[in-house]
């Protein structure tokens, strides 16, 4: 009787060893190998050849412009025809400051790359203040 014990829990032991070998040679495994990282693109003004401080202040500056367009297009005091014309005043003193900014030569080459990245703008488009052209 003793020796069928033992055959019995002899066959146990194997068995178990049987149905947990594919999880010891799982965990032993080496890891698979991870899939190459994708890098970002180059950012453009840095392609462009332009100092992030210089690209800073241009965003700044473009932020600006962008939350004075919208206060004059909330101006419920001011005619559109009045609105449009401060908004394109606003818009021309900010191009001018940001051609002092940067050579022309790298506001082309930002641009260039800046339509290449996000592709042509969409054919209609609405003025400032939302409304149609």
């Amino acid at each position: 009787m003793r020796r069928r014990k033992e055959t019995s829990n002899m066959k146990i032991i194997i068995f178990a060893l049987a149905l947990l070998a594919p999880c010891a040679r799982a965990q032993t495994s080496p890891p698979p190998a991870t899939p190459a990282v994708q890098s970002k693109p180059v950012p453009c003004w840095k392609q462009a050849g332009i100092a992030k401080p210089l690209m800073l202040q241009k965003n700044a500056l473009a932020k600006a412009t962008k939350a004075s367009v919208q206060a004059l297009c909330g101006d419920s005091s001011l005619a559109m025809p009045e609105k449009l014309k401060q908004i394109r005043t606003l818009q021309k003193a900010s191009k001018q400051k940001i051609e002092t900014l940067f050579p022309a030569e790298q506001l082309e080459a930002l641009k260039k790359c800046e339509l290449d990245r996000r592709g042509p703008a969409p054919a209609v488009k609405k003025g400032p203040c939302d409304q149609a052209p």
